[in-house]
């Protein structure tokens, strides 16, 4: 009964802050962060450029190497275009339509089907490519498949550290993605009801990823987003079985997201990667001129690792539905929740 009591505090504290605060928070959210985004942009440019006149021989990151970036953007966003037309009629043979759909919530979660696939594929892909560039890494930690020690992010002449081709292009086509998701949010998924919190996360991945590479934070950005990228396989694996009538399938799928968001996003980046950049940095790098943007980059992971503990939750929620009522449902990107918008809006 206790546990039970507990449980449904925190379903209603989830509901009151979704349902009845959500969009002023994200509001205000959104103004003040793009003014702090603003203005740490303008810093880093100022920065790398003063480091790139100091250290022309050595390689320092430029501006110009994410030029690929723009064309792998525009290569992925058809892409994914061309794998949603394809896996169509694959979706509208295994999700059956529900009689409480409308007409526009079904094609969404077909539509879904089709993104799934291409983020499943994706991610599949690029975290084996980036595991064999990191899996002999100095850096590279016991936790995350390596030998190494996350305290090597801030020794070998930081921030002036070479980086290697391989890891480079890791960038830059990591860059290329989430651009290419804010382009396809924007033209195809702007009526989504996560699409606020998908913009936030995009958006600040790859600020991140920009951030972290012209501040030649190269090393442990790289441990930040093989994290995201392993533990986003398990999340588009039940993407793809959430609306379909394979409920336990779906079920198992949905434990390996739990074991893995658990363990990657909420043990990990939080315990060693999240350490590694407040504590480790401070007593390794003694001359704080070479921590610049060391707080703009902390902050960063703090968002994303609140997001990740809002959507733990909801993920959490979605086990307790389906073992009090049976059913598969997406929390996180409840795409029913766009009929109650469409019938609020109709009585405005």
């Amino acid at each position: 009964d206790a546990v039970s009591a507990w449980w449904n505090g925190v379903v209603q504290l989830t509901d009151f802050c979704v349902m009845g605060y959500k969009s002023t928070i994200l509001n205000g959210l959104q103004a003040a962060y793009m003014v702090f985004i603003l203005y740490q942009f303008a810093l880093m440019v100022q920065v790398a450029n003063h480091r790139q006149k100091l250290q022309k021989s050595t390689g320092y990151p430029q501006f110009a190497d994410f030029i690929p970036a723009g064309g792998i953007a525009a290569f992925l966003t058809c892409f994914h275009y061309a794998v949603k037309a394809v896996c169509r009629p694959i979706a509208l043979s295994v999700i059956a339509r529900k009689s409480k759909w409308s007409e526009e919530i079904y094609q969404a979660k077909i539509s879904r089907f089709g993104s799934a696939v291409f983020k499943l594929i994706f991610f599949t892909v690029f975290t084996i490519q980036l595991y064999a560039v990191l899996r002999n890494a100095e850096w590279m930690p016991p936790e995350l498949g390596g030998s190494g020690s996350t305290g090597r992010c801030w020794l070998d002449g930081f921030p002036y550290q070479h980086v290697d081709v391989p890891l480079k292009w890791c960038y830059i086509v990591a860059s290329g993605y989430y651009v290419s998701e804010v382009v396809f949010q924007l033209l195809f998924e702007w009526d989504r009801p996560d699409f606020r919190e998908m913009m936030i996360h995009h958006t600040t991945a790859a600020f991140l990823l920009l951030f972290s590479y012209m501040m030649n934070y190269t090393r442990v950005g790289s441990l930040v987003f093989f994290v995201f990228c392993c533990s986003d396989i398990s999340s588009y694996l039940v993407k793809l079985t959430v609306d379909t009538k394979h409920k336990y399938l779906t079920f198992v799928v949905y434990l390996s997201v739990l074991a893995s968001w658990g363990y990657l996003r909420l043990y990990v980046l939080p315990a060693h990667i999240i350490y590694c950049t407040w504590f480790e940095s401070m007593a390794l790098i003694p001359d704080e001129e070479n921590l610049m943007g060391w707080g703009f980059f902390n902050t960063l992971l703090l968002v994303l690792l609140v997001l990740n503990l809002y959507w733990y939750v909801l993920l959490l929620r979605m086990g307790y539905h389906f073992l009090s009522k049976g059913e598969t449902r997406d929390m996180q990107a409840n795409l029913t929740a766009m009929d109650l918008k469409k019938q609020q809006r109709k009585q405005q």
